[in-house]
């Protein structure tokens, strides 16, 4: 009877030590969870890629498992203080406060409300601005102003062409294009002044054509040095597409948008020609122009110039 009792103890015994290494087994093939109730392997960090969106840097990634909303960073080093510029839920994120001509660096951190990702790899992009503004037009009294006339042209006129050309090669570059251009010049000098004063631009570049007792040629006006180096590369890039007299770089201290206290960033008043004499070539050849001065503006902030042949940017105008 005793020896009974011994067997079925040392049986329930054994069935109790089976028992318990089989729950360790099955226990060890669970992954640990974080102090959060989550796994390790539950969020990973986004694969971000830039490009640019209007006037900003436009973030975009894939949706990441598990993710209930992504939180974005921004450093103008790769290792500098990282500022935290929101959160959203969706899988993009526009940043329009971005400053124009500086190379900016983003990481991107998906979360949940249990836990979050490390920082995603990071990616940097630059976004430049400029302004190309049509010689003329409406001036400050809301009167045209058409600039030199001659023949029954106007130079407020002539000038459209040229600038919509401009930006458009510009955009087909990545470059921000604020103009008035496509607003039939309906801007005039004071009010680009004052929207230099309050806007991040990178240049600045003033379409004109010169009068008809000038001589023939073009000619980049300027003041500063910084200004005769822009006038340096619209002149010199122009003059691959369009086959005029080169009347070079003349300093002058009496212009407006060169000098003006308001104008923060690199400006020059390109002359495209004379009006009587040079009339054909600014008629006929607005596109080269267009695309020379692009080429200029690009050559001069170090954005390498892609020849395209059409364009299929949006227009956008002075806002």
């Amino acid at each position: 009877m005793i020896l009974q009792i011994k067997k079925k103890k040392l049986l329930i015994l054994v069935i109790s030590l089976f028992a318990a290494i089989l729950l360790v087994m099955v226990l060890a093939l669970i992954p640990p969870k974080s102090h959060h109730g989550s796994t390790p392997s539950d969020i990973a960090p986004p694969s971000v890629a830039t490009s640019h969106q209007g006037n900003g840097i436009k973030l975009s990634w894939k949706a990441v498992p598990q993710a209930e909303m992504y939180r974005v960073y921004r450093s103008d080093s790769e290792k500098g203080e990282k500022k935290e510029l929101g959160t959203t839920g969706q899988c993009g994120y526009l940043d329009k406060k971005v400053a124009s001509g500086k190379k900016m660096y983003y990481w991107v951190r998906a979360e949940n409300q249990k836990r979050q990702s490390e920082l995603s790899e990071s990616v940097n992009d630059t976004l430049y601005r400029v302004y190309i503004e049509t010689g003329h037009g409406i001036d400050a009294a809301g009167k045209w102003d058409p600039g030199a006339s001659w023949n029954g042209l106007e130079e407020a006129k002539l000038m459209i062409p040229i600038a919509r050309a401009t930006a458009k090669h510009l955009r087909e570059n990545g470059v921000y294009v604020y103009t008035d251009a496509f607003t039939e010049n309906e801007t005039n000098r004071d009010y680009a002044l004052d929207f230099l004063d309050t806007h991040d631009v990178s240049a600045f570049v003033n379409i004109h054509c010169d009068s008809v007792d000038a001589g023939s040629g073009t000619m980049a006006l300027y003041y500063t040095d910084e200004q005769k180096k822009l006038g340096e590369c619209l002149n010199k890039c122009v003059h691959e597409y369009v086959e005029l007299p080169d009347r070079g770089l003349v300093r002058r201290s009496d212009l407006e948008t060169l000098v003006n206290e308001k104008v923060h960033c690199p400006s020059c008043l390109y002359e495209t020609g004379c009006i009587s004499k040079d009339t054909e070539t600014i008629e006929t050849k607005y596109d080269e122009y267009g695309r020379g001065l692009a080429k200029g503006v690009c050559t001069f902030l170090g954005i390498e110039f892609n020849e395209q042949e059409e364009s299929n940017s949006k227009e956008e105008e002075v806002n």
